[in-house]
């Protein structure tokens, strides 16, 4: 038995009225917005070249400051802001992956027959968001408010 769920589930919940099941009005919203659960996908990421994107300067600039105002700018911390940039990239990447082929994926069984499993992008998402934030939290550092997609609160 195929695990199908219906296609047009989602394309009327992003044509018509853009509004939840449980009653919250979401028609402010893009459909990029919706469908990627809060940020703007218009552009592609690429890894090679988001080292030198503003957006990705600013955060790790940002995080680095407050390292040097709180005197805690040694090697061990400095590292950890570089691998918290690399998991903001892989972040980044993932929601692309979840944006453009969704929750869920097409796969063939072993029969050719098509099915459907979960986008494993979704639980990576996840894992990732907590490694973040246990970077900040060891780092004992926080984001301010107008820096965008730098940490998802749960």
């Amino acid at each position: 038995m195929q695990n199908n769920p219906p296609p047009s589930k989602k394309i009327n919940f992003l044509r018509e009225g853009l509004s939840t099941e449980g009653g919250h009005d979401i028609s402010g919203f893009s459909r990029a917005h919706v469908k990627n659960g809060g940020g703007d996908m218009s552009e592609k990421v690429d890894p090679k070249t988001i080292h030198r994107k503003k957006e990705y300067k600013e955060l790790r600039d940002n995080l680095i400051r407050q390292l040097v105002n709180d005197k805690k700018d040694c090697k061990q911390n400095l590292d950890l802001v570089a691998d918290y940039m690399d998991l903001w990239v892989t972040k980044r990447l993932l929601r692309e992956d979840i944006f453009e082929r969704g929750v869920k994926v097409e796969c063939y069984t072993a029969r050719g027959d098509l099915n459907y499993k979960k986008n494993e992008s979704v639980t990576e998402l996840t894992k990732i968001n907590a490694s973040m934030l246990k970077i900040l939290q060891h780092l004992d550092i926080s984001i301010t408010a107008n820096e965008d997609d730098a940490d998802d609160e749960m």
